[in-house]
């Protein structure tokens, strides 16, 4: 644990795949800065992840399969990352900002 950080994309443009294996999560906004990274992303499907991720865009699997999750994430590297284009498109500052100033009317 890292505590505090203010270089975030930097630690996560030194990776190679993001592991997000948790009991419990509301939507982590870690998620979206793994995914806006570009990084693979192998999570379990708890709380409110599956509003952002699915099969589709990254690996929802139970703890007990992340071995065998990171194993396919290493055979398949570039099939795994499809997340960056659901974040650019629904996560982007100027979605996020057309969001709130609609709803605040």
């Amino acid at each position: 644990l890292l505590g505090l950080r203010r270089d975030i994309p930097f630690l996560l443009n030194k990776a190679h795949c993001f592991l997000m294996p948790s009991f419990w999560e509301g939507l982590p906004i870690v998620l979206l800065e793994a995914g806006a990274s570009r990084l693979p992303i192998i999570s379990t499907s708890v709380g409110s992840i599956p509003v952002l991720l699915n099969n589709e865009n990254s690996t929802l699997v139970e703890l007990n399969s992340f071995e065998e999750a990171m194993i396919e994430i290493i055979n398949n590297y570039e099939k795994a990352q499809n997340l960056f284009d659901k974040i650019k498109k629904e996560y982007s500052i100027e979605q996020i900002v057309r969001k709130n100033i609609f709803r605040s009317k």
